[in-house]
C-alpha cells in the first residue's frame, strides 16, 4: 500500500538506466519552455513529479552520476518535482534518454522537437559553445549536408 510514496529508484543493470528514466519520463515527466519573457532567452526545461521523495532523490544522484544537474522541490504537501534546468544541461538529459532510442512516448518527442525548433535550441547551443572555445565537430557531424562544415583553428 501506498508503495508511490515510499518506492526508491529501483536496482537495474547501467545499460538499462537511460530506457527506465525514459521510461519513467514516459509516464511521470514534462517536457515544456522555460518561464523566460523573451524568446532568445527560453529553453527547454523537463521535470520530474512523483509522492516518493525517496525516489527522485535517488533519481536525482543517478542522473549526476551523467553529469545531469536537478533540483527537488515540493510544491504540494506529497507532491515532489524534480527540475532538470539549464539549456546545455536539459539538452544533455534529453540525449541521454532519446539518442539510440527507437520506443518512447510520441507526443513527448515530437514535443522535443517542436520546442528545439521553436526555441532554436541547436544553433544556440553550437554558438554557446563556439563562444566557449571548445567547439569541435565530431566526424559524423561533419558528414551531415544540412550542417556547415567547420574547421577550428588552434594556432
Amino acid at each position: 500500500p501506498n508503495k508511490s510514496l515510499i518506492i526508491g529508484f529501483p536496482d537495474i543493470p547501467n545499460q538499462f538506466i537511460p530506457d527506465f528514466i525514459r521510461g519513467v519520463f514516459d509516464g511521470d515527466g514534462c517536457i515544456c519552455k522555460s518561464s523566460a519573457k523573451l524568446k532568445d532567452k527560453a529553453y527547454v526545461k523537463c521535470d520530474f513529479t512523483s509522492g516518493s521523495m525517496l525516489f527522485l532523490t535517488e533519481l536525482r544522484q543517478v542522473l549526476f552520476g551523467y553529469g545531469i544537474k536537478s533540483y527537488i522541490y515540493n510544491n504540494h504537501d506529497d507532491i515532489y518535482k524534480l527540475v532538470i534546468g539549464g539549456m546545455q544541461n536539459c539538452d544533455n538529459f534529453l540525449h541521454l534518454i532519446y539518442d539510440d532510442a527507437n520506443i518512447y512516448l510520441d507526443r513527448k518527442y515530437s514535443k522535443k522537437k517542436r520546442l528545439y525548433e521553436e526555441l532554436h535550441i541547436e544553433q544556440r547551443l553550437l554558438r554557446q559553445t563556439e563562444k566557449s572555445g571548445s567547439f569541435n565537430l565530431s566526424e559524423q557531424e561533419n558528414r551531415n549536408p544540412e550542417m556547415e562544415i567547420r574547421v577550428q583553428d588552434y594556432a
